[in-house]
């Protein structure tokens, strides 16, 4: 890995903390600077939202039915390719909603960026859940679902 593949991989590093944070933080401005303009954003089985402004309103009315996010990153890979990137991120999740119910989300991110003139962006985001339930893990695992691209041609 070059030099500038090393700050390229820092760069995109630094972008997925910068999202995470701002999701625990309902800080959803925050996350207004690290999605391109035309983003693609999934979760889940939820149709795609397409747009900044559009995955910003998304995330906003999402947001409003906790009471408590904490997202939390864990192991990463990335593969950089010039100017655009690949990223998956396992991801767990501690929710209390406005009502008090609480959940506990285990998943992974899949994610497309583009480098811009002012530093990499999310092109496109994807999540899937492999857990969704009670933090006792009752509920029991979703399928997981083939990943969405392979990162070094084995996956």
């Amino acid at each position: 890995m070059t030099e500038n593949d090393l700050s390229d991989d820092h760069a995109i590093r630094a972008l997925t903390a910068s999202y995470t944070d701002a999701i625990n933080r309902f800080a959803i401005d925050d996350i207004a600077r690290v999605y391109d303009d035309d983003a693609v954003f999934t979760m889940m089985d939820r149709p795609s939202v397409v747009g900044r402004e559009a995955i910003l309103d998304s995330l906003r009315s999402t947001v409003a039915r906790y009471q408590l996010i904490m997202q939390l990153v864990h192991s990463g890979v990335v593969q950089i390719d010039g100017d655009r990137a690949r990223a998956r991120w396992q991801i767990t999740e501690l929710q209390i909603m406005i009502d008090g119910q609480s959940r506990f989300v285990a998943g992974r991110y899949e994610d497309e960026h583009v480098r811009r003139d002012d530093g990499w962006k999310f092109a496109r985001r994807t999540f899937t859940a492999r857990y969704l339930g009670d933090l006792d893990l009752s509920s029991g695992a979703r399928p997981d679902p083939p990943a969405l691209f392979p990162l070094w041609g084995h996956d």
